[in-house]
């Protein structure tokens, strides 16, 4: 399936610029009946999860 690059600057309330976000979107008009219908997969990554992981593996030594 084919992809595109979405870019959006995020506004605060008196109109200047608070940041940037990106994301990947898929096309839905390339789908293939029978094909590509059938999975959705979100890769996101949220910045809870990551730190859980740091910490787990300080806590258990492990090397990464």
């Amino acid at each position: 399936m084919k992809c595109k690059w979405v870019f959006k600057v995020k506004p605060k309330v008196d109109r200047t610029m608070e940041r940037y976000k990106a994301r990947l979107v898929a096309k839905g008009c390339s789908q293939v009946c029978g094909i590509n219908y059938v999975k959705t997969y979100s890769p996101i990554a949220k910045l809870e999860n990551i730190w859980t992981i740091l910490s787990r593996v300080a806590i258990e030594d492990h090397v990464v």
